[in-house]
C-alpha cells in the first residue's frame, strides 16, 4: 500500500472520530451565539453601535452616508495611523490625494513614518437588489473624503472554529463583530513610506514605486484587510513600495452557490459575470489599483497581486480567468504564499455536476430559515437580496450550511490542472512557496500525529501540487520557489499549539513584519490534547531569532515585489529561477539557523514524499476533499 493511502486512511478516520472545535467553544453553541448576537443587535437598533475591545486598539463610534459614499467617524487608531494634526506632522497638502472618484485625507504616522489612506471605496455598496451580483464601481462623490480609520469588514462567518483560528494567529476577534461589519465594504487600505512619498512629490508625481496588492486568506469565510496581519508598516518605511490591501465578499455574500447564478440558467444572458461575486470583486480592486495608484506613489504598470491561502488561491485563479484577455496586462506579478489553484484552492470549488436545487442545499437551507422557501425562483432571489444580512449571516450558522466557489468558467472552473498542463493562464513571473509544516493545521487537536501525518498531509496537499506548477511553469516568465521552515510560535501560545511548528498561515506575519506585537489570544477554555512524541527543532518565541529570519523573509518578497522578472537573482549571494532536479529552491529559516537564515536546496530534499508523476499527485491530492469540509475554518 503507497504512503498516500496510508495517508488518506488515517485523515479520514481522524476527521470521522475528531470533534474539531476546542473543549471551551463546545458549550459555545450554535442557539447560544445568535443569542448573544440578537442580544448585541439589540443595543445597536438601526445604526452603528459603539464598541471597543480588550485586544484591540480600533473603535468604531459611527457611519454616515455622504454624497452616495459611506463616511467613517471612527476613532480607529493603530500602528499603522495616527491623527494628522500631531504636531510636526505633515500638512493637509500632502494628506489629500484626489482620486478618480473623489479626494481624500489620509493620516501620518510619525512613529513609523507612514502615510496610510484607510478604507477608500473601490466599489458601491453591496446590499440590497447589489447583493450576490457582480460589484459596481464606487461613484464620485465631492468634497474631501475621511481616509484616516479603518472602513468596514464584510460579513464575516464567525464559526466557533473561526475564532479559534483567529486567537492561534493572535488576531482579535473583533473582526467578527457585526459592529464592524456592512455589505458596504468593498474598501482598499493604501500605504506608503516617508522616504517614498518625499520623492515622489519631488519628482512632481513622476518618480513610482512597484505596488503589492494583497488579498487576504481565510477560508474564503471570515478575512478583512483591517486585521493585524496587514499592517504594512515594516514594509513601506523599510522599501520603496506602494502596499495596498482589499477587502472582498465572503462567505454566502461572495459565494452564494445560489441556482439562480448557475451558468445552465444563464445562457441567454448577455450580463452574466459568473456565480462568484467575490471573485469579481478581486478584479475590480485590481482595475481600481490600475486607474488610481499612481496618484499613491504608486506605479500602474509594476503591479504584483498575492496573499496567503485563499488570498494566493484568489491571485492564481485571477491568472487562470484572464487568460487571453485584454485585462491581462493589469498584473506584472503574482506571489503564491501556500496556495493556487491546483493545491488548497480545489477544495473550495463545489462539484461541477450541482445545480444548488435540492432542497437541503446550502442555498436553499438559509433561504427556508430567513423565510425566502425552497423555490429556486427569481422571487426566492430577490427574497435573499433584501433579508437584512445579519439574519442572513446567522441563518448560515444556524443551518451549518457551508458555502464555496462554484463553477461557471467565467471566474472559477473545474478543470485547473488541465489549464496549467496547457498553460492557459497569464504568464507573468510567480513567487511561489509553503510552509515546512503546513499539513498541522489539519491536527489542531491531534498534536501527536503531525511527526507521520503532518509531512504527508503538507506533501499532498501543498508541496506536490507547487512543485508541479513550478515545473510546468519552466521556460515561461520567471518562477521562484520557496519554502519557509522555521519552528516559531507566537507569545502565550500553549504548549500543544507550539508543536504545530510552521503550520499552514503561520508564516504571513513574518513575510509582512507584523508579528512583533501579535499575541495568542485565549477563546474561553482549551483542552488537553497530546503532544507529539519528537519535536525538532524546539520551537522558539525568541524575538532575536524571530526577528533574524522574518527580515529574509519580508525582503525576498518585497524584492519580487520590486522587480518580478530580476529582482532575485542576486537576493542573499545568488536564487537561480526554479529549475527541477537543481539546487534552486530557496529554503528560509531552515533549523531556526540565524546564522544561515536562507540557503538553496532541491527537490530532492523538499519533494522526497511526492508521487511520480502529475497525474498522480492530482488524483491524490483529490483524495483529501470529502473530509476537508470539517477543518477549513482552522485555515488562515
Amino acid at each position: 500500500m503507497k504512503v498516500s493511502t496510508i495517508a488518506v486512511a488515517l485523515f479520514a478516520g481522524l476527521i470521522a472520530s475528531t470533534e474539531y472545535v476546542a473543549a471551551g467553544e463546545q458549550h459555545m453553541t450554535q442557539h447560544g451565539m445568535l443569542k448573544r448576537r440578537a442580544q448585541n443587535e439589540s443595543h445597536q437598533g438601526h445604526g452603528f453601535w459603539s464598541h471597543s475591545s480588550s485586544s484591540s486598539s480600533h473603535k468604531t463610534h459611527g457611519m454616515t452616508k455622504s454624497h452616495g459614499a459611506s463616511k467613517s467617524h471612527s476613532s480607529a487608531k493603530s500602528s499603522s495611523t495616527s491623527s494628522p494634526h500631531h504636531k510636526g506632522q505633515p500638512g493637509d497638502d500632502v494628506l489629500v490625494v484626489e482620486t478618480r472618484e473623489g479626494k481624500v485625507r489620509g493620516t501620518y504616522n510619525a512613529t513609523s513614518e507612514v502615510y496610510s489612506w484607510l478604507g477608500v471605496p473601490f466599489g458601491q455598496d453591496t446590499g440590497g437588489a447589489n447583493r450576490y451580483m457582480a460589484p459596481k464601481p464606487a461613484q464620485k462623490y465631492s468634497g474631501i473624503r475621511d481616509a484616516t480609520h479603518y472602513g468596514w469588514s464584510c460579513p464575516q462567518h464567525g464559526s466557533p472554529e473561526s475564532r479559534v483560528a483567529a486567537g492561534l494567529f493572535g488576531l482579535s476577534v473583533e473582526v467578527f463583530d457585526y459592529a464592524t461589519q456592512s455589505e458596504d465594504c468593498l474598501n482598499v487600505n493604501i500605504q506608503v513610506g516617508k522616504n517614498l512619498w518625499k520623492k515622489f512629490h519631488a519628482s512632481n508625481g513622476t518618480y513610482r514605486a512597484p505596488v503589492w496588492l494583497n488579498f487576504y486568506g481565510g477560508s474564503y469565510e471570515w478575512g478583512s484587510n483591517r486585521i493585524e496581519l496587514y499592517h504594512a508598516d515594516n514594509i513601506v518605511n523599510n522599501d520603496d513600495v506602494v502596499v495596498v490591501s482589499a477587502n472582498f465578499r465572503n462567505w454566502i455574500f461572495g459565494y452564494p452557490l445560489a441556482p439562480q447564478l448557475h451558468p445552465g440558467r444563464n445562457e441567454n444572458n448577455d450580463e452574466y459575470a459568473g456565480s462568484n461575486p467575490g471573485l469579481k470583486d478581486v478584479d475590480l480592486a485590481i482595475e481600481w489599483v490600475h486607474k488610481n495608484i499612481a496618484r499613491f506613489g504608486g506605479n500602474p504598470d509594476s503591479i504584483t497581486i498575492g496573499g496567503t491561502s485563499t488570498g494566493a488561491c484568489s491571485a492564481d485563479n485571477w491568472a487562470y480567468a484572464h487568460y487571453n484577455k485584454p485585462t491581462a496586462n493589469r498584473v506584472k506579478g503574482i506571489i503564491l504564499q501556500s496556495g493556487s489553484m491546483t493545491s488548497l484552492g480545489r477544495y473550495f470549488v463545489a462539484n461541477n455536476s450541482d445545480h444548488f436545487t435540492e432542497s437541503d442545499s446550502s442555498w436553499n437551507l438559509v433561504a427556508k430559515e430567513v423565510g425566502c422557501g425552497t423555490g429556486n425562483n427569481q422571487r426566492q432571489f430577490r427574497c435573499m437580496q433584501h433579508k437584512p444580512w445579519r439574519q442572513v449571516m446567522d441563518a448560515t450558522l444556524a443551518t451549518n450550511a457551508k458555502f464555496m466557489l462554484s463553477v461557471d468558467n467565467i471566474t472559477a472552473f473545474n478543470d485547473y490542472f488541465d489549464r496549467l498542463e496547457q498553460r492557459r493562464f497569464v504568464d507573468i513571473p510567480m513567487l511561489i512557496g509553503n510552509n515546512k509544516d503546513e499539513g498541522n493545521a489539519f491536527l489542531i487537536h491531534q498534536a501527536d500525529l503531525t511527526n507521520f501525518l503532518g509531512p504527508i498531509i503538507t506533501a499532498e496537499v501543498w508541496v506536490c501540487p507547487a512543485s508541479v506548477q513550478a515545473h510546468i511553469r519552466e521556460g515561461l516568465a520567471p518562477t521562484w520557489r520557496y519554502r519557509f521552515s522555521p519552528s516559531f510560535y507566537i507569545p502565550n501560545t500553549p504548549k500543544k499549539y507550539q508543536e504545530l511548528l510552521s503550520y499552514h498561515g503561520s508564516d504571513t506575519a513574518y513575510a509582512w513584519g507584523s508579528w512583533r506585537p501579535l499575541r495568542y489570544i485565549a477563546v474561553n477554555s482549551t483542552s488537553s490534547d497530546p503532544s507529539p512524541l519528537v519535536t525538532y527543532p524546539v520551537p522558539t518565541d525568541n524575538n532575536y531569532v524571530r526577528g533574524k529570519i522574518a527580515q529574509v523573509y519580508r525582503e525576498a518578497n518585497v524584492q519580487f515585489v520590486k522587480d518580478p522578472y530580476n529582482g532575485l537573482y542576486s537576493f542573499h549571494g545568488g536564487w537561480p529561477r526554479y529549475r527541477k532536479n537543481t539546487r534552486s529552491i530557496g529554503d528560509i529559516g531552515y533549523q531556526n539557523d540565524v546564522e544561515h537564515p536562507f540557503r538553496l536546496t532541491g527537490s530532492w530534499e523538499v519533494d522526497g514524499l511526492c508521487p511520480l508523476t502529475n497525474q498522480e499527485i492530482n488524483a491524490n491530492n483529490l483524495k483529501y476533499k470529502p473530509g476537508f469540509e470539517r477543518v477549513r475554518s482552522y485555515l488562515v
